[in-house]
């Protein structure tokens, strides 16, 4: 419990806590580097009272130049000499400036580089400052008697030259680096919100594609909100993987069941019409019924199967004017019953690589339906390209409503204005189609056509086929 409250806490946990605090670590990075750079690239300097220790080094400094000067005279030379050991004994640069000559005596290489107007601007001074350069920094000045002449003592030593040194000579490169790097942070951010997005992306398109074992399993790891929603995402694909295994399960077992009532039925009517009673209208209803309903308990345990994908493929090569001829002329007969014409166009000698039954399965079914509802022809044309055949079934029917032609492949779906005892049918024909040609790599799509009636266009996109 006490584990749980802290997680709360953590404001790592939320996406409110991450943002607040990349906000504000990227605002202070950046206020710190702004003062940082801007302290370094100017040429100001500055002058501060010297502290305790700088003082007292600079009073030892010249305690020493003078001990040292006493013992006996010196010249220019020799004073210079002098300087510049007492300077490397003490780790230090030295510096005398000579009011009355204005003249500098420095111990330290790249003396000559340094500009002497901020130590000329303290000699009427008695305090003892800390200045500090660019790229050095002094203490004084100290008042000094040597030789007879008054001398100003400053003491101290060049700074390293650190990364300001670039800041000054290159001040576009260091806006560049600012700007990278607040960049660089706010990808992190993006990247940690992204990622877990992207994941459940993926999980929710291959979901829509039929995977109900898509699971968004990074996300559902971590600990914000974005993880709550990882989780409510896996909850639901549980939730609906099991309702839809449920609902095939159930479909399958009541076909099944209805399968041996129905079969004792069809025995009770042969029984009863070799007793003498074939000629009975109620008998020959109920066997016509009886063959209705085998014939739909047969399609629903062909779609389960197709949708639970327990339906096994038997792949054959066969060609597809002997694979169409018997169907086209059972279609093309009872087409001329009702007064309409089936045309068909196709390729010559083409063999193709299919389920037979469920290829011949799925054309039945579309011819069929496109039967019930032309009103003078239906046509089937088939051209080959690449490695896939492409089918079109044609009809001069009413057409359907533009909102409904998405739901024409789904089960027990017929259209309101069909609902009748003439073409109502099952239901069941397209779904079969829809799956037998899912179950084969292809797709089938439905749309009206602009002179009127229906288009049924499958394509078969992993068909191997050979022209002779």
């Amino acid at each position: 419990m006490r584990g749980s409250w802290l997680s709360r806490l953590n404001p790592l946990n939320s996406l409110f806590g991450r943002i607040f605090l990349w906000f504000w670590l990227t605002t202070v990075i950046m206020l710190v580097t702004t003062i940082w750079i801007s302290r370094q690239m100017t040429d100001q300097i500055r002058y501060e009272p010297a502290r305790k220790f700088q003082q007292e080094r600079l009073q030892q400094s010249a305690d020493k130049l003078q001990r040292l000067a006493g013992r006996r005279r010196h010249d220019s030379a020799q004073l210079d000499e002098l300087l510049r050991r007492v300077g490397m004994r003490e780790h230090l640069g030295l510096m005398l400036l000579s009011p009355v000559d204005g003249k500098a005596l420095l111990s330290f290489p790249g003396s000559d580089r340094l500009d002497l107007a901020p130590f000329w601007a303290l000699q009427d001074q008695q305090a003892v400052f800390s200045i500090d350069g660019p790229v050095w920094q002094f203490t004084g000045p100290r008042a000094l008697i040597l030789e007879d002449k008054r001398y100003l003592l400053f003491v101290g030593r060049f700074k390293p030259p650190g990364p300001f040194l670039f800041a000054r000579q290159q001040p576009w490169l260091m806006g560049l680096v600012i700007l990278l790097t607040s960049a660089g942070l706010c990808a992190l951010l993006a990247w940690s919100l992204l990622r877990p997005i992207g994941n459940l992306r993926e999980a929710t398109r291959a979901m829509a594609r039929g995977d109900l074992q898509a699971r968004a399993v990074k996300v559902a790891s971590r600990q914000d909100e974005v993880g709550q929603l990882g989780r409510e995402f896996n909850h639901m694909a549980e939730q609906l993987q099991r309702l839809v295994d449920s609902q095939k399960r159930i479909l399958a077992d009541i076909s099944h069941e209805l399968r041996s009532p129905l079969a004792r039925l069809q025995v009770a009517i042969g029984i009863a019409q070799q007793e003498g009673n074939e000629d009975s209208v109620h008998l020959l209803r109920i066997e016509q019924e009886a063959g209705r309903i085998d014939r739909m308990l047969e399609d629903v345990l062909t779609l389960a199967r197709l949708d639970s994908g327990q339906q096994h493929l038997h792949w054959e090569i066969q060609s597809l004017e002997a694979l169409l001829g018997q169907l086209c002329d059972d279609i093309r007969f009872e087409a001329r019953a009702y007064g309409k014409e089936l045309t068909v166009q196709y390729p010559g000698e083409i063999k193709v690589r299919v389920d037979i039954r469920l290829f011949l399965s799925a054309l039945e079914n579309v011819l069929r339906n496109a039967l019930k509802y032309a009103r003078a022809r239906i046509g089937l044309t088939i051209t080959a390209s690449g490695n896939g055949l492409a089918i079109r079934i044609l009809d001069d029917g009413p057409g359907v409503a533009d909102d409904q032609l998405s739901r024409l492949f789904d089960p027990f779906y017929r259209v309101s204005s069909a609902r009748n005892r003439e073409t109502g049918g099952t239901g069941l024909g397209l779904a079969i189609a829809a799956g037998a040609i899912a179950s084969q790599g292809g797709t089938i799509v439905a749309s009206n056509r602009a002179e009127g009636g229906l288009c049924v266009a499958i394509h078969l996109a992993s068909v191997q086929w050979d022209a002779d």
